[in-house]
């Protein structure tokens, strides 16, 4: 699996939690709905910066990049 598929998968996941989220019945659910969402979240910024920004930035330049942020 490359990053792409990886971060694209990722992202049905957290639409999943985001979505079991809105309908959990409970706080104790949703207390760790959020704990997985974070989890969730934090990994694919990691690979975001780790991977896709700095080839971004090669393809389009460093200052494109850090404007677009």
């Amino acid at each position: 699996m490359d990053v792409i598929d990886l971060l694209i998968q990722q992202r049905r996941e957290v639409d999943a939690l985001f979505l079991a989220f809105r309908n959990a019945s409970d706080d104790t659910s949703r207390r760790e709905l959020c704990i997985q969402l974070a989890e969730a979240l934090m990994l694919h910024s990691t690979i975001e910066a780790r991977w896709v920004s700095p080839k971004a930035s090669r393809v389009v330049g460093d200052e494109k990049i850090e404007h677009a942020e």
